[in-house]
């Protein structure tokens, strides 16, 4: 979607983790770094299905799904303006939500929806419990940790179990980060067990937001914010286990292309919203103007 008047728009690299080097000024523009990329339609929150052969997003106000090598044409599954969302199988989704942020109750649900736009309650959340969305882990397991407010207690219920068996896939790590402040989303990425049992800090004295391991859990896919301005310098890494970062995008974080009018936009490259691939060699991310 480069050279075009476009709000957002969701975009697939190829081959992203095979090499990392400049582009040649001989390649064709549709490169970055070496790269392919696929343009794949206008929307956010871009998801590969688990056989990475589709890319669900949502566009205003609908649930989408499009091939993920960009042929075919976009489908509009259903209506869904979700807080997150994730595929349960290469059939169905899983979506979050949240109502009544701000006031004294807040109500949160789950839901899961076919690709044939079907409906069904996953979770509604009792009086006095919290949960927070789907963790999908590398062996397939699905689950989402429960907070009973009253006893003060966490667990982690499985909804879908993987390859493992159930003590096994509670030793899986996940990224998370240590946030700042209760009000700054973004500080250093640590690794954390699905069990609370093991603690690894990967990044010292960072900004960074959104953290996903690759599928082999070698790698960390994050946002970086890494100044003052919020906007300035910022974009979508992947680092090893030991803090050391690669930028995924175009090494001009301030990319100038014309719109509709002639006149030159800002595109920002990267804007936290990545996901790796089920086989780890494709992201998919959205840049906007």
């Amino acid at each position: 979607m480069r050279g075009k008047s476009l709000c957002s728009a969701v975009g697939l690299i190829l081959g992203v983790m095979t090499t990392f080097h400049s582009v040649a000024q001989s390649q064709p523009p549709d490169t970055i770094r070496g790269y392919d990329v696929i343009e794949i339609g206008q929307g956010t929150s871009p998801r590969f299905s688990p056989d990475s052969k589709k890319i669900a997003f949502l566009n205003e106000g609908w649930l989408c799904v499009r091939n993920s090598d960009g042929t075919g044409i976009t489908d509009k599954i259903a209506p869904m303006r979700a807080l997150d969302f994730q595929w349960m199988s290469d059939s169905s989704i899983i979506y979050w939500n949240q109502q009544g942020y701000g006031t004294p109750r807040i109500f949160r649900n789950m839901g899961i929806v076919t690709l044939e736009g079907e409906h069904k309650e996953a979770i509604t959340e009792p009086e006095g419990v919290r949960f927070e969305p789907p963790v999908f882990l590398p062996d397939g397991t699905i689950g989402y940790y429960r907070h009973a407010l009253h006893e003060g207690t966490k667990s982690f219920v499985v909804m879908k179990q993987g390859s493992l068996p159930p003590d096994s896939a509670l030793k899986q790590l996940i990224p998370k980060i240590k946030f700042e402040t209760t009000h700054v989303m973004y500080g250093d990425i640590w690794l954390v067990s699905v069990d609370g049992s093991y603690r690894k800090l990967v990044t010292f004295n960072k900004r960074f937001a959104m953290p996903k391991l690759s599928p082999d859990g070698t790698r960390i896919l994050a946002h970086k914010i890494p100044g003052v301005d919020p906007y300035l310098g910022q974009g979508d890494y992947v680092l090893d286990l030991s803090g050391h970062e690669t930028y995924i995008g175009d090494p001009d974080v301030w990319t100038k292309v014309p719109d509709s009018t002639g006149e030159a936009l800002n595109v920002i490259e990267g804007s936290g919203e990545a996901e790796w691939s089920s086989d780890g060699s494709k992201i998919v991310y959205v840049y906007q103007t």
